[in-house]
């Protein structure tokens, strides 16, 4: 039996929500991945699947009375700044190991 990693990747629409004479519909992205593991035994057959899922709020559609449609963008700055301090301690890491890897310290 052949078991293959599932990537899941797709945007969610939330149900219209109506306040005053406009109309909202929320949308979001849902990302994740999910892992099929298959155990064959001679007694029996057991199967499970581990999964990652984040749903991540994207934009806000609003449906104004006069038939105009905008779209509200939701960007999240907490999440670009921890990938920011991600990469900078990623980055300080791998120029203190080039460093020492390279200098006279180790001799």
């Amino acid at each position: 039996m052949q078991l293959s990693d599932t990537r899941i990747k797709t945007e969610l629409r939330g149900a219209p929500i109506r306040v005053g004479d406009r109309t909202l519909h929320p949308a979001a992205r849902l990302d994740g991945w999910v892992l099929p593991l298959a155990f064959d035994r001679p007694s029996s057959q057991w199967r499970a699947h581990l999964g990652w899922l984040r749903v991540t709020p994207v934009a806000v559609e609003i449906h104004e009375p006069d038939g105009q449609i905008s779209i509200l963008t939701i960007y999240d700055p907490g999440r670009a700044r921890l990938r920011l301090m991600f990469l900078t301690a990623f980055l300080i890491t791998g120029a203190f190991w080039l460093w020492f890897s390279t200098s006279r310290y180790n001799q």
